[in-house]
């Protein structure tokens, strides 16, 4: 019996990917950002990125949702940590 795929891609060609590499590139940047300064705020971030708090909001959230962030401690006194993978 053979084994039959769907169009697309080949899985064994398919490199296997890097998270960082597979992420907007606001949220690459807002990644960068925090592996250097993990105490900056949400106001800071929105002021170096361009964009504004709302929107750097939802993307800390697609990243802390690919586990490559998480905050550590309150939102006034804590930090984040950048996942290492």
């Amino acid at each position: 019996m053979a084994i039959v795929f769907r169009k697309g891609k080949d899985p064994v060609k398919d490199p296997v990917k890097d998270p960082v590499n597979l992420i907007a590139k606001n949220e690459k940047r807002i990644f960068e950002i925090l592996t250097d300064r993990p105490k900056i705020t949400i106001r800071e971030l929105a002021l170096i990125v361009g964009i504004n708090e709302r929107n750097i909001r939802k993307n800390i959230d697609k990243l802390k949702n690919k586990e490559l962030i998480k905050r550590i401690g309150s939102d006034k006194s804590g930090h984040w940590e950048v996942v290492k993978k």
